[in-house]
């Protein structure tokens, strides 16, 4: 936010939930900067059949070539030499949920 860069990702997460209510989870997560990892770690508040799971996700930072490979190896005798690095920075997010248990 602080550089004024819109940044839309998507993520696809499996994980536990212990019977106390803790939760983890971990799966791919796919934005304009690339494939990544997104690590989740939450809470689920239950009052009678509702369901109200509060998580902090987490994509940590990556280097990435910032211009196509394919190009700089056209042109350098050394590929490594040439590929210029970028940091796509930490991610940090906290979704809140909520949702009904079915009644036996």
């Amino acid at each position: 936010m602080e550089k004024g860069m819109f940044l839309p990702s998507m993520s696809s997460l499996v994980g536990i939930r212990s019977e106390n209510g803790f939760e983890f989870a971990t799966g791919p997560s796919l934005s304009a900067s690339g494939l990544s990892f997104v690590f989740a770690l939450g809470y689920n508040y239950t009052k009678g059949d509702l369901n109200l799971p509060i998580n902090i996700a987490f994509v940590p930072d990556k280097q990435g070539p910032r211009n196509s490979g394919l190009s700089d190896i056209m042109n350098a005798s050394d590929y490594f030499d040439q590929v210029r690095m970028r940091n796509t920075g930490y991610r940090l997010t906290l979704s809140v949920g909520f949702n009904l248990r079915q009644s036996k």
